[in-house]
């Protein structure tokens, strides 16, 4: 009890001295909690831009279907596999996917036409609430489309605008119809705003006379299970449809394997975050350690006496 009397009394000793070292600690206790916070939340906010709009937690699709797509490469027994994912707690979302032309008036780009069930989507993703302007797909309007506002920047159509587009269909003939748009999507990333065109599945398969399958699953894990245990789950899930003999077979990817530049960009962050700390906590560690030292040569000659007096 004595010691600890003694040590409040020397903390007070010298006031200022000792008002100017608590102040810099919580200072740096504030700075350390606000950046922390920051960051953690650009990360958090980044991670579900990628995962909620377009990436998913985990995509299932052929093996190599990612390095070179492919239209006549679709998971097999698609209603399957997403029967047995949903049986096991997992949103999923099919995705159809090919290139092609879209047109408005004298304007023309290349666009990715993507097949979306509208339904099934809005249940797993958050895209369909990033409309700008107008409203998201919907069955009773097959001939409504979605398109990105960089899209819609280059062509010259807005919403209402008749948008024409072409490409080759799965048995080999030219793929062409003229859509409405119906809805603008907001800038939620960037290959989608520039040339993404979101149709209904049903006008999809009409399009280019692709009857089943789907080119990609986008699947959404519950928020407690880790993601490593989501892709194991998934992959279990998938082995256990039959793959024709002699075909590929199928890739199970999480989000961060399908974009590892950004997973790494993120990890990079958090070892920033380290360092910044580690920086701050040796700053403070050095105003203790002064004032310590101050405290102490101040009162040598006090302890010179206790000493000589033993």
């Amino acid at each position: 009890m004595n010691v600890l009397r003694m040590a409040w009394r020397n903390v007070w000793r010298n006031g200022r001295r000792s008002s100017i070292t608590i102040a810099a600690m919580t200072l740096a206790l504030v700075a350390e909690l606000l950046y922390s916070g920051l960051i953690t939340g650009m990360m958090h906010g980044m991670e579900d831009d990628a995962t909620e709009f377009e990436l998913g937690d985990v995509q299932v699709f052929r093996d190599g279907y990612l390095t070179r797509p492919s239209l006549y490469e679709t998971v097999p027994d698609t209603p399957t596999v997403i029967a047995g994912l949903e049986a096991e707690g997992f949103a999923v979302a099919p995705r159809l996917l090919s290139g092609g032309l879209a047109a408005s008036g004298d304007a023309s780009s290349g666009a990715q036409f993507v097949g979306i069930d509208p339904v099934r989507d809005a249940a797993t993703l958050a895209l369909s609430s990033a409309i700008a302007e107008g409203e998201w797909l919907s069955e009773d309007d097959p001939k409504g489309v979605v398109i990105g506002r960089g899209l819609g920047r280059t062509l010259g159509v807005g919403l209402g605008g008749e948008l024409l587009v072409v490409g080759q269909a799965a048995d080999g003939s030219i793929a062409n119809e003229l859509y409405t748009v119906r809805g603008v999507l907001m800038s939620v990333a960037a290959s989608m705003d520039r040339g993404s065109v979101l149709m209904t599945e049903s006008a999809f398969r009409e399009l280019m006379f692709l009857p089943d399958g789907a080119h990609k699953l986008v699947v959404r894990r519950p928020k407690s299970v880790p993601l490593d245990e989501a892709k194991a789950a998934i992959a279990a899930v998938v082995d256990r449809v039959a793959i024709p003999e002699g075909e590929r077979g199928i890739d199970v990817m999480t989000w961060k394997e399908i974009s590892p530049f950004l997973a790494q960009w993120m990890q990079s962050a958090s070892s920033v975050v380290v360092v910044v700390y580690l920086i701050v906590y040796i700053a403070v560690a050095i105003l203790i350690l002064n004032a310590m030292l101050m405290a102490v040569f101040e009162r040598i000659r006090e302890f010179g006496v206790l000493k000589a007096v033993g």
